[in-house]
Formats: C-alpha cells, structure tokens, sequence
C-alpha cells in the first residue's frame, strides 16, 4: 500500500507539474521559433525591396498600362489593315501582333467598328499629318509645292498612310456609314490643308488669280488616290515616273504667269 500511494503520488506530481515532455509540449515549444524565424525571413526580403516601390511605383504602372496596351492594339490594327484591309484583319491577328489577347481588345473596344474609330483618330489622322499635310505650311512656291509631291510619289506605297485611308475607306464605306463619315473627315482634312496651300499662293501671287483652291484640292487629292491603288499593281518604276510627270505637269497649269 505504501509503494502504490507513492507511486501515485509521483504520477500525480507528473501530471500536474508537467515536467514530464509529451508530443504536445514539444510543438508547442518549437511553434514560436518557427514563427520568428518566418518572421525574420519576410522583414529581410522587405528591406531588400527600394522604399515605396511596392506602392508607389506599382500605382503608377497601373495607371500607365491602360495606355500602353490602347497604344499596342492601335499599332497592330494599323499594320494589319495596311496588310490586309478590313476584311482580311481579324481580331485573333490584331491581338497576336500586339502581343495581348481577345480580352485586353474588347475592354477598350467592345466591337471592330469603335477598333477601327479609334485607329482612325489615334493612328491614320496623326500618320497624315506627319507624312503629308505637317510640310504643306513650309510651301511657299509652286515649286515647293511640285518638290511636296516629287518628295512622295515614288515612295507611295502599301503602308503609306494615304494608302492605307484609300483602301479602307473603299472597302467600308458602301456598308458601314459611320465608318463612311469617319474616313470622310480624313479626306476633308487633306483637301482642307491642300486648298490651303494654294489659297495662300493666290494672295502671295504665286498661283493664278482664277484658281479655285477647293477644286484643285479635290483633283489633286484624287490623282494621289488613284496613284496609291495602281502603284500596288506591279513592281514597275515606269507608272510612278509618269505619275510624277502628270503631276508636274498639272501643276503648272496652276502658275501665275
């Protein structure tokens, strides 16, 4: 009986003192250094990471990247209607060009009408400008303006914007009027800045008093159109020199003498 009371006793002494280790304990003692450890580990990485790029620079991007990627599908719509029109472009081509898939496409354009909307103010409308209408305020003389079409017939090709807003618009324009509208604002603009020229070389006296610079845009602007399509037709030189002829030519029917 003595024995078993002590041993009791010492059972007891275990139990309730808990010197005695047991599977729990011993998780329970390591748990903490794990987390410190952890711990540790996460404020190392951070301090590796430049102040206030996780929040700031992150920001920024995300506001830059709506941009960007509206910039990317333009570019790529652009290159694949000067490739193949607006039949021959799809979406899955457009979207493959610019690296990007069908979802980016459609959360800045929900159909190809505003795609093509957006081409024509972002892409077409600047590209003339810069290719041809920009140097149309520098022309000072009817031989400037000969040197403004000798400067760009023999290079009109496919991707010429001019081209491209030709062949479009003949593609589109007989189904679709607001594209119809839309590439006739491009047509207007270029006329626009064509009769502008002359009507300054009418009161600079350079161009023949009786010249109605609006017509003359117009005739100007179709010989252009028509060089953009036949020049497609063929690798010859032979059309573009007798192009640059017609034109020379034409234009000098416009001198004051």
């Amino acid at each position: 009986m003595r024995g078993g009371s002590v041993g009791v006793r010492r059972l007891g002494r275990r139990s309730l003192g808990g010197s005695a280790r047991t599977p729990e304990s011993g998780v329970a003692r390591s748990l903490p250094t794990a987390l410190h450890k952890r711990a540790s580990d996460a404020r190392f990485l951070l301090a590796m990471i430049p102040p206030g790029w996780n929040r700031i620079g992150q920001m920024k991007q995300s506001r830059k990247q709506p941009d960007v990627t509206r910039r990317a599908i333009l570019e790529a719509a652009g290159a694949e209607f000067a490739r193949g029109g607006h039949a021959g472009s799809g979406l899955g081509a457009i979207v493959a060009r610019a690296g990007l898939t069908k979802g980016a496409l459609f959360h800045h354009f929900p159909d190809k009408r505003s795609l093509v909307l957006g081409w024509i103010d972002d892409e077409l409308i600047p590209r003339l400008r810069e290719r041809w209408l920009a140097d149309l305020d520098g022309v000072s003389s009817l031989d400037g303006l000969r040197s403004w079409c000798r400067e760009r017939i023999p290079v009109l090709d496919g991707e010429d914007p001019l081209a491209v807003l030709v062949a479009m618009a003949a593609e589109t324009s007989a189904s679709d009027q607001v594209l119809a509208d839309a590439f006739g604002r491009c047509f207007e603009l270029f006329r626009a800045s064509v009769a502008s020229a002359i009507e300054r070389g009418k009161s600079d006296g350079w161009i023949h008093g009786s010249i109605r610079p609006a017509s003359e845009a117009a005739m100007l602007l179709a010989m252009l159109a028509g060089f953009s399509v036949t020049f497609r037709c063929g690798d010859s030189d032979v059309p573009r020199r007798q192009a640059e002829g017609a034109v020379e030519a034409y234009l000098e029917t416009l001198r004051q003498v």
